[in-house]
């Protein structure tokens, strides 16, 4: 990562011009975090709205009070911020800083799982298993895993996104438990298993009551899609049917609110309701 050699004003935050996207500093000499500090930095913009630079913000953990986030709270938040902005980079201009936005959301994430916070797990198994830093991950550069999973075995992107997105699930996150299934299904960091895959979407169903509309509509396509095809289960388009429908009011209600990014999988679970009408009505006649 590019080290900064800014010119420093009278609180030791530098110019605009020449931050980073993140750097880092050597933290807990006791050996206690194996993990470094992390500069925070925040994008500032024209008045036109346009990117122009980024501005430090303050220091992770912070030097002045090292125990102050001891659940993992605020490292958890700041590097939700840098993978929203991660996100929004989707012009070739941008790639570098996507990339380092997701860096700095990866590193983030890694002390708050030192301090056992299971949504900082669910977020790295998103970092890992979209390979969003593309191979740059900070663990990739140690010989072996030295943090709070795979310490000493060498660094793999998909045991690592297994394996975290196990232990979210397994702190009864149900979008750990429904992203687990995905990795089952498509065999990353595990052996592929249909079955496997199957229970984990019944049980982030029944853990996702409480969540959002988003959550439980992503369950529900994936447990219509699971009992129409026979995956795991036995086939039943009733089942499918009802799963179908019930995710199809959840990605609606979501894609309402602002989540385009869900456009696509409401479309898919909205032919899975038609696909399994016609099977119903082909049934009855």
């Amino acid at each position: 990562m590019t080290k900064s050699h800014a010119s420093a004003d009278a609180f030791g935050f530098a110019s605009k011009a020449d931050v980073p996207v993140f750097d880092t500093v050597c933290g807990d000499a006791s050996g206690s975090n194996p993990y470094p500090d992390v500069w925070i930095t925040v994008p500032e913009r024209d008045k036109n709205g346009v990117y122009a630079g980024r501005r430090r913000v303050g220091r992770y953990p912070d030097p002045h009070n090292p125990d102050g986030d001891p659940y993992g709270t605020s490292a958890l938040g700041l590097g939700g911020r840098y993978y929203d902005e991660g996100m929004e980079c989707v012009d070739a201009a941008d790639h570098e800083r996507r990339i380092d936005c997701f860096r700095a959301a990866e590193l983030l994430y890694l002390h708050a799982a030192m301090k056992h916070n299971a949504y900082a797990f669910l977020c790295l198994g998103y970092v890992y298993s979209y390979n969003r830093c593309e191979g740059r991950f900070y663990e990739a550069n140690e010989p072996a895993g030295i943090g709070p999973l795979g310490a000493g075995e060498p660094f793999s992107r998909e045991r690592r996104a297994f394996e975290c997105l196990e232990v979210a699930a397994d702190s009864g996150l149900a979008e750990g438990c429904y992203k687990l299934g995905d990795l089952y299904k498509r065999g990353m960091g595990c052996e592929p298993s249909d079955k496997k895959a199957f229970d984990c979407y019944l049980r982030a169903s029944e853990l996702a009551e409480a969540g959002g509309p988003v959550i439980w509509g992503s369950i529900g396509f994936r447990l219509g899609d699971a009992y129409e095809h026979g995956r795991g289960c036995r086939q039943d388009f009733a089942r499918a049917h009802a799963w179908y429908r019930k995710a199809v009011i959840g990605l609606r209600a979501a894609v309402t609110s602002g989540d385009w990014y869900y456009e696509g999988v409401l479309a898919r679970a909205e032919q899975g309701v038609k696909r399994c009408e016609q099977e119903l009505s082909l049934a009855d006649e």
